[in-house]
């Protein structure tokens, strides 16, 4: 920032500048601006010298079914009377969960949980992290996979709708129950954007016997941005 030789005391100057942070989701933060006089003599800078700029994370979604409820996520069966619950069965540090299992069904499950529509056209930078664990194997099929929508209803039957499959951003747990973090979903896409986006975890199973339906758990569903520049 510089200021032309023929200032004078109170005179006033305008500017910008663009943040690039290095990491997609870092929490709240602060970005601390300090202004300082140099390679001049004679001058320096008076009043207020130092200025502070929140840069705030923003939660769209938090589910976490400390309360034994799948709330705020919805559950929608497609297929088997075997759908989305809570357990806290295994006693893990993150007890309760959301579960599904197609084991002992009456058919293969096809079971979805569904976020409530969130507005990503205030923020950008959208994420999704969670917890997730497997238990059993289904030599079909991996199970669960996670999928965005912008047209789903709210309501309907999911496959009646568009999906987007970002399952390959995410690290699935690889059996045992033992949960693992999904790492950083990057849900930015200009195809993924607007007033009315969904986030849903489908699960199926290839069979309802042993080998056939696998148990998946998922757990701290998280989606998050940055406030938009205006």
């Amino acid at each position: 920032l510089r200021f032309p030789k023929s200032t004078t005391d109170g005179q006033t100057q305008s500017f910008s500048f663009d943040v690039v942070d290095d990491s997609i989701t870092d929490g709240d933060e602060e970005l601390v601006i300090s202004l300082a006089a140099s390679d001049t003599s004679g001058v320096s800078v008076g009043g207020q010298s130092t200025f502070t700029l929140s840069i705030e994370e923003n939660d769209l979604l938090a589910a976490s079914f400390t309360d034994s409820t799948l709330a705020p996520m919805m559950p929608f069966s497609v297929a088997s009377e075997n759908d989305w619950g809570t357990s806290s069965e295994g006693d893990p540090p993150n007890a309760p969960y959301a579960s599904a299992s197609g084991f002992g069904g009456n058919e293969p499950a096809n079971d979805w949980l569904i976020s409530p529509a969130l507005n990503f056209n205030r923020l950008e930078r959208e994420t999704l992290t969670f917890l997730n664990a497997k238990g059993f194997d289904d030599s079909e099929i991996r199970g669960l996979q996670v999928k965005v929508s912008t047209d789903y209803d709210g309501s309907g039957n999911p496959e009646n709708f568009t999906w987007s499959d970002v399952s390959e951003q995410v690290n699935f747990s690889g059996g045992n129950f033992s949960f693992v973090h999904s790492g950083e979903v990057d849900l930015a896409a200009d195809s993924l954007q607007s007033a009315e986006t969904y986030v849903a975890f489908q699960y199926r199973s290839s069979g309802t016997g042993g080998g056939s339906a696998a148990t998946w758990q998922v757990d701290d569903i998280v989606v998050t941005g940055r406030v938009a520049n205006p």
